[in-house]
């Protein structure tokens, strides 16, 4: 092993899952991270890739760093091999694709969005993404295994795939549910949220979404990432990019970054704000999977008083009869 001397801005972060799940056939050099500034290199090219990324994974460590140059290199080209795996996950029929090969994904559709490449291989993942998750979130509960789950993927897509998974069973309490709808539903979440950081999160979650509180970057980042992708508009659905610029709206017009209240949102948008909603007050660091029913009739019930406008009405009586039905546990 050996010290690195070039700037932070030399590497990449990328989670080891990803790695893993769609990386063996690669040769990487890896790198973790001592300082803000400093970089200690734990493999050559030539080493054992995936010896060296379970031996990591095993130590705890979750996320590893690549040169500038091979972090473009796996995630441009490895497009295609995600795609295939995806899409042979989502054609059997009798189990949903692996956790790992979702959360590995996204995390390369994730800095594939935010270097703005929308390539037709980019957007294939993401229909494959999309379709995975959709099967995912019908074939298994992930709301009531939320404590096992999230030592499996970053937080950003546990949220994700948890605020898919409420908001599709929302949907289905509507005569006007089909998959259709709730792939553009799911799609919205894997990519409203591509600009944050952690640090972000933690900021807006500590902020209790008070405009005041929040960075440029946080309060505009729904309009920045709509923006970005509606110059794919053949591919993303305006549904899908009004989700994306509207996610943190609120019914009185108390959210971000328009203000805009209930009139000028819809009901499928304001299906996913509840949802969203849920999924934050549901799952935060108080959360304990023994206490999990009592939470979640807690939050059900906050919800229901305190959405009560227009649309949101509707979204909110929707989420009632999803716990009503025992889907919630």
């Amino acid at each position: 092993m050996s010290d690195h001397k070039p700037t932070a801005d030399a590497f990449r972060k990328i989670r080891i899952d990803a790695l893993i799940s769609y990386g063996a056939e690669y040769q990487l050099e890896l790198y973790l991270r001592l300082s803000d500034e400093k970089f200690i290199k734990v493999s050559q090219k030539e080493d054992n890739f995936e010896s060296i990324l379970e031996k990591y994974k095993n130590r705890g460590v979750t996320e590893v760093y690549l040169t500038l140059a091979d972090y473009d290199y796996f995630t441009t080209s490895v497009r295609k091999a995600i795609t295939a795996r995806l899409s042979i996950a989502v054609a059997e029929p009798t189990k949903p694709p692996e956790i790992s090969l979702l959360a590995g994904a996204h995390d390369v559709l994730k800095s594939l969005i935010l270097r703005e490449n929308t390539e037709e291989d980019t957007l294939a993942v993401a229909q494959a993404l999309t379709q995975g998750t959709v099967k995912t979130i019908h074939m298994t509960n992930l709301l009531g295994k939320f404590s096992e789950f999230k030592k499996k993927c970053s937080r950003e897509f546990t949220y994700a795939l948890l605020t898919s998974q409420v908001a599709c069973l929302m949907v289905d309490q509507f005569n006007w549910a089909n998959d259709a709808v709730k792939e553009k539903v799911a799609l919205a979440a894997m990519l409203c949220d591509v600009e944050l950081l952690p640090e972000d999160f933690d900021l807006l979650k500590d902020s209790g979404l008070a405009k005041e509180n929040l960075t440029k970057k946080i309060t505009f980042h729904p309009l920045n990432t709509a923006h970005l992708l509606a110059k794919e508009s053949k591919f993303f659905s305006q549904e899908t990019l009004t989700i994306v610029e509207q996610h943190h709206e609120m019914p009185s017009g108390g959210g971000f970054p328009k203000g805009i209240s209930y009139q000028r949102i819809s009901q499928l948008t304001a299906i996913y704000i509840v949802a969203h909603y849920f999924v934050d007050q549901m799952f935060d660091k108080t959360y304990r999977e023994a206490l999990h029913a009592d939470r979640c009739r807690t939050v059900v019930e906050l919800i229901k008083n305190q959405f009560v406008s227009g649309v949101f009405r509707k979204a909110s009586e929707a989420l009632a009869s999803v716990f009503d039905q025992g889907k919630m546990a």
